[in-house]
């Protein structure tokens, strides 16, 4: 058994020493070619290894050995971690072949789209009694969900890992960047929304688990983070207050009013961008609308897409209410 062996890998992996990793991982091979161990581990080293030299042929080569792992009795026990390698590996070469510059559209990518299908596949095997494997499979999945341009399920994501680990500090890290990609579009919350991000960021800034469990540079992209958020606001003193928000008053509700209100928050249903706390008036209403800028001269495009926007929200009320009945 190469346990120690093995663990030395992921060290170096973890140190960003990936060539000594590779050295040592190709070493370990050629005189154990059979170690259970090793063959369960090695497509994920070769991975986060291909990753961080950016060398697509090796993450290939990874997910290659990943896929016939799934077909592998003898690490069957082991298939939820066979899928998340999987899926990291599928999200490391959208990284390294498709993303370019920092563009963040929403991408067409067969490679996100498999990293989606088998980030899945591991949180239905994954075994709820094992954090320390959980909260990262959530952090992974909700960049999965960030690189679709799809940031709200990225939060959700984020807060199942802080629901395993609510001190995750790269689910902490991760949260607060997702939170700043939909500030500009929330309206009238942008600013507690950036407030809420920059303090969440600053909480871990400096927490040593941050290069342990994301890329070398991961501290410094938050640093960027924090200044791109600083650059928002005139006064920057604002960004370091305690917020207060008004809790919703609940004494005088019904008991059906309790539950509609307590059933729509917990499942995400009304129509808002309120995310920093689900108690107060801001998150029980559905302002949600169009911001649509026409030519003077033009009456009809505004109202008509209006008209169509009203029905679709007051279906969905409706709806909403019947679901709850």
């Amino acid at each position: 058994m190469l346990t120690k062996e093995t663990q030395d890998i992921a060290n170096l992996i973890g140190q960003g020493e990936f060539k000594k990793a590779l050295k040592k991982l190709q070493r370990l091979e050629k005189q154990n070619p059979s170690d259970r161990i090793l063959q369960l581990n090695k497509g994920g080293f070769l991975i986060d290894i291909g990753f961080g030299l950016k060398k697509p042929k090796i993450v290939r080569n990874g997910t290659a050995i990943q896929e016939q792992n799934l077909n592998n009795p003898k690490i069957k026990k082991n298939k939820e971690l066979s899928y998340y390698n999987l899926a990291n590996g599928y999200s490391a070469l959208y990284q390294l072949l498709e993303r370019r510059h920092g563009i963040k559209a929403i991408p067409q990518s067969d490679y996100l789209q498999k990293a989606k299908f088998y980030f899945r596949e591991a949180i239905k095997l994954s075994d709820k009694y094992n954090p320390s494997f959980n909260k990262q499979l959530w952090v992974n999945y909700g960049n999965c969900f960030e690189s679709l341009g799809r940031n709200v399920e990225s939060l959700y994501a984020y807060d199942k890992a802080l629901w395993f680990d609510k001190k995750f500090p790269m689910a902490i890290g991760n949260k607060a960047k997702a939170m700043c990609h939909f500030a500009n579009i929330s309206g009238k919350y942008r600013s507690e929304i950036y407030h809420e991000a920059y303090q969440l960021i600053r909480s871990i800034i400096n927490n040593q688990d941050l290069v342990k469990f994301g890329p070398s540079d991961i501290r410094q992209q938050f640093e960027t983070e924090l200044k791109n958020i600083e650059a928002q606001f005139k006064d920057k003193t604002y960004l370091t207050r305690e917020l207060k928000t008004r809790k919703y008053e609940l004494a005088k509700l019904s008991d059906f009013e309790r539950f509609y209100f307590d059933f729509c928050i917990k499942n995400k249903l009304f129509l808002n961008f309120h995310i920093h706390q689900d108690n107060c008036e801001a998150s029980i209403v559905d302002p949600i609308f169009i911001n649509l800028i026409t030519k003077t001269s033009d009456n009809k495009t505004f109202y008509k897409l209006a008209k169509h926007i009203n029905q679709i929200k007051e279906d969905y009320v409706t709806a909403r209410m019947l679901l709850v009945q």
